[in-house]
């Protein structure tokens, strides 16, 4: 699967913040939806996801700005200084200190301020007692959006978490599939360990660390 792991990362944590927003009528409740994802206490969220008729099995823990994500291909630890990144792939695991412009394709957070300025066009439309949401971005105007999405659609339960997810990526023939097993908030155990966010070499055996700071 050649599409961005870490991409999926932010558009998977984007659209719960996109369908609160939707609901919001107030600054406040925006106020409130942002502490949400901003994972204080802790954040575990499972996924499956299908591109291209390959599906698989994600994981995505997060407290505060740090996280890890697991899946078959790739794994991402993130301590909210340095990112480590193994690709299957390559045997290899990269090590660098991203800078705020590197981290939008990974942490959602920072394109909070982006969303509040109105830079996605968001329709709901119900269904049964679910309601899919869908969200284009504004390409004129100050408050335009120049990332790649192109269209994004979810659908909703009532409590406001997502039930599935289709993106559109400018540059992908195929949309991507997003189905959430389960998106947990609380504190956990193994999230207070603070080694849980970095990389080590017993968590990947074998692998080429390669220091890109």
């Amino acid at each position: 699967m050649s599409y961005s792991s870490t991409r999926i990362l932010f558009w998977l944590l984007f659209i719960v913040f996109c369908v609160t927003t939707a609901r919001a009528q107030t600054r406040d409740l925006l106020d409130k939806t942002i502490s949400r994802l901003e994972a204080k206490e802790g954040l575990q969220v499972d996924f499956r996801m299908t591109l291209e008729d390959v599906t698989t099995d994600c994981k995505y823990y997060a407290e505060g700005r740090r996280f890890y994500y697991d899946s078959e291909e790739v794994k991402a630890w993130y301590d909210g200084t340095d990112l480590w990144v193994y690709i299957r792939q390559s045997g290899e695991v990269n090590l660098s200190t991203p800078h705020k412009e590197d981290l939008l394709e990974i942490n959602p957070l920072l394109n909070l301020e982006s969303v509040r300025k109105n830079a996605f066009s968001i329709t709901k439309k119900k269904e049964g007692k679910n309601t899919r949401i869908t969200a284009v971005p504004r390409k004129k105007g100050k408050d335009r959006y120049d990332g790649p999405l192109a269209r994004l659609e979810a659908l909703i339960a009532p409590d406001g978490l997502p039930i599935s997810l289709l993106l559109e990526e400018n540059g992908l023939m195929e949309p991507i599939l997003i189905d959430v097993t389960r998106f947990e908030e609380g504190e956990f155990k193994e999230l207070k360990d603070k080694s849980f966010f970095r990389y080590t070499p017993d968590k990947v055996k074998g692998a080429k660390l390669i220091d890109l700071r």
